[in-house]
């Protein structure tokens, strides 16, 4: 992996985490004190400067009630785990309507793109 990719990857990470840590709540001198690291270095991680331990993704993880592959799925650009994304987002909305009207949108959005007309 190129740097220029490993950097991409660790700031939409580090963004995962903080998205994680924003929904539950919690501040980053929360997030240091529970699993015992510097505020600083949640800062680092969050901002992408420093990749997170697979230990510490699974304490982040515990902390923030989702599970690792939560984290690692929003901070990836592989196809696979963005259809897995939009599987979860999809499978949270219990109206078919809401789920017929999110579907049109993206259809609608990636023609508009330039991508296949389905």
């Amino acid at each position: 992996m190129d740097q220029k990719r490993e950097r991409e990857l660790a700031i939409r990470l580090g963004q995962a985490i903080a998205k994680e840590r924003a929904r539950c709540g919690l501040t980053q001198g929360e997030v240091s004190e529970r699993i015992g690291i510097g505020t600083e270095q949640v800062s680092r991680i969050e901002r992408g400067m420093t990749f997170p331990s697979v230990r510490r993704l699974v304490e982040f993880a515990e902390l923030f009630n989702c599970s690792v592959d939560t984290l690692v799925r929003r901070g990836s650009d592989l196809l696979p785990d963005q259809e897995a994304m939009f599987h979860d987002i999809l499978a949270g909305m219990k109206d078919t309507r809401d789920r017929e009207f999110l579907l049109s949108l993206a259809e609608q959005f990636s023609t508009h793109m330039g991508g296949k007309k389905h």
